[in-house]
């Protein structure tokens, strides 16, 4: 999530954007799987991004954290040893066990279904595959669409989580709904 604030920063600098062409009023959020959820979390908590897309966003923070399965106990230990296995520990100087500690002590405020009412009424993508994380997707559209959100977009591709055999129809919507960002 640092990296994400920092990246934004950088962008919104005026120095930056001017030397990059860029408008800083005009970022969006798209993220795959943890790249999803701190796209929602980052989004969520900034109303100054334009739109945010979820792409099988993982929900890592769940009262029941999507990455366990339902019948483990949470704790460190066993959450350190199921992101050990899964191999999900992706940054340099992350341990299995610091990302556990850190899941943990955040479940509550990284919960991105909760967050419908702070990313309305921006425009929202969320597309799912068959990879078991469709449900806190769901929940979050649903939640939006409780609020009458009008600018929700939502696709389910049947494939897996790194959408073998379906890039080009990912690729498809993601520019399709950019292309139809309010300008």
């Amino acid at each position: 999530m640092q990296d994400t604030e920092a990246s934004i920063a950088y962008l919104r600098d005026p120095a930056n954007a001017a030397r990059l062409h860029s408008d800083p009023s005009n970022i969006v959020l798209i993220g795959h799987s943890m790249g999803g959820m701190i796209a929602a979390n980052i989004g969520a908590h900034d109303p100054a991004i334009r739109a945010i897309g979820l792409i099988s966003a993982a929900n890592m923070a769940s009262g029941r954290l999507s990455v366990v399965k339902p019948d483990e106990v949470i704790n460190v230990p066993n959450l350190a040893a199921h992101l050990d296995k899964v191999g999900l520990y992706p940054l340099a100087g992350c341990t299995a066990e610091s990302l556990a500690t850190e899941l943990l002590a955040n479940t509550a405020r990284w919960n991105f279904p909760d967050f419908a009412p702070l990313l309305n009424p921006r425009p929202i993508l969320i597309i799912t595959s068959d990879d078991n994380l469709a449900p806190p997707n769901d929940l979050l559209a649903a939640n939006l669409r409780s609020l009458h959100d009008p600018h929700l977009t939502t696709l389910h591709l049947a494939t897996d989580h790194i959408y073998s055999g379906a890039r080009i129809a990912l690729e498809t919507a993601v520019i399709d709904w950019l292309n139809q960002l309010p300008k």
